[in-house]
């Protein structure tokens, strides 16, 4: 793969063009820049397969550099220092980063699935709306998922998931047209992904709280959803999804 490094500190480039020297040897730096117009300049000379891109660089950061390209036809893995908002819109938008300081077995497990993703050969603009749409999104909560499935991507609005049901290393989520999707993720990290108005009420189960339409009184009890399914809920979940449903109405 050809790949252009931008980063606007010189460390930063040439810690990560030695770890890519030593532990990629697929990967031809051919590139390298300091800012945003060095980067564009950069990708349109090369046609680069991947870009790491630092996010924090001066007058242009690198999500307003993206937004100045009318096609995005390449890979991209964000650089950046931890900030909870931006890593939460890369999730949402399943999308690759890695935090600084750099860790040599995460660059492995991101350069892995750059490479699974460029063998599919699917546009990833519509990828880069989305999450251009989630960081401009008041707050800390995004409005759209990104979710993988056998010909790339399916984009849909949070509001519109009812539930997600864990079935052992994947979980399927039901929607309100009625389909349903099985994604290879486990429940848990959709629990941390989703924002207030989901909760976890059932090991095997996390409900959108604004599709809970009555609860039902047994020992935990149970949840009927708004397209009919009865929830079950954990008895020691009980309390905690009562009083959720109480703040949410």
């Amino acid at each position: 793969m050809n790949v252009i490094l931008v980063d606007d500190e010189l460390s930063g480039r040439e810690t990560l063009a030695k770890l890519l020297k030593e532990h990629a040897p697929d990967i031809k730096v051919v590139a390298m820049a300091s800012s945003a117009a060095e980067a564009i300049k950069a990708i349109n000379s090369f046609d680069p397969d991947l870009v790491f891109l630092d996010v924090q660089m001066p007058q242009v950061n690198g999500f307003e550099m993206l937004e100045q390209l009318n096609e995005i036809d390449f890979e991209v893995v964000f650089v950046t220092a931890y900030n909870e908002f931006a890593v939460k819109a890369f999730k949402y938008s399943a999308l690759d980063y890695l935090l600084k300081p750099l860790d040599i077995e995460d660059l492995l497990d991101t350069l892995k699935r750059v490479r699974e993703k460029n063998q599919s050969l699917v546009s990833n603009t519509k990828q880069f709306q989305v999450f251009f749409e989630n960081m401009k999104v008041a707050g800390s909560n995004p409005m759209r998922i990104a979710i993988p499935d056998a010909t790339g991507f399916v984009f849909m609005e949070l509001e519109k998931i009812i539930r997600v049901e864990g079935i052992s290393n994947s979980s399927k989520l039901y929607l309100v047209d009625g389909k349903v999707y099985t994604v290879a993720r486990m429940i848990k990290e959709f629990e941390q992904l989703f924002g207030e108005s989901f909760c976890r009420v059932h090991k095997k189960h996390l409900i959108n709280l604004k599709h809970a339409v009555q609860y039902i009184k047994g020992d935990g009890g149970e949840i009927r959803m708004s397209d009919g399914y009865n929830v079950e809920v954990s008895r020691r979940k009980k309390q905690e999804v009562m009083n959720r449903i109480k703040q949410l109405h």
